[in-house]
């Protein structure tokens, strides 16, 4: 495997706190309520991207600040993790939101489907596809993690 060293990426690896991205791992594939359908991520990637705090969307933060600063090809160096990252949260979130017996709304379900939806659609985009597009997938990120806290009542678990 090849090391791709690009300073973004450098940043997103120390913010997502593992030494390296997984390149080969798809994300998981996550049902309207974010429930996990298929490969779950390793223990060790529950536990670096926790989102049962509000750690974990800091660091979605802090990653999407790399990512508006970022090239096209570095934002392509940066998808895999980015996509693992997102998956985690996707599924962490609606883990929560089933340990504190809530339904997303139609608002939710439809942000929520449109992000896994992007998750497949990135790959297939050259570097300069994946910069115009990464701002409406940014704001959808950004909707979905509000949404989430208004929910939750902005209550930090």
């Amino acid at each position: 495997m090849r090391t791709i060293l690009v300073l973004p990426t450098l940043a997103l690896v120390a913010a997502c706190g593992s030494a390296e991205p997984k390149r080969d791992a798809a994300p998981e594939s996550t049902s309207t309520t974010g429930a996990a359908t298929s490969a779950s991520p390793s223990a060790g990637q529950t536990a670096s991207m926790p989102m049962q705090s509000s750690t974990g969307m800091e660091e979605m933060q802090a990653h999407l600040q790399a990512i508006r600063g970022a090239s096209g090809d570095s934002m392509r160096a940066m998808l895999p993790a980015h996509r693992q990252m997102t998956a985690n949260m996707l599924a962490s979130m609606g883990r929560e939101m089933r340990e504190m017996d809530m339904k997303g709304d139609a608002a939710w379900d439809a942000t929520a489907d449109s992000l896994r939806q992007d998750l497949v659609r990135m790959p297939e985009m050259d570097s300069a596809e994946l910069k115009g597009f990464m701002p409406a997938h940014q704001a959808r990120l950004e909707r979905l993690m509000e949404m989430h806290r208004r929910m939750s009542g902005g209550m930090k678990m």
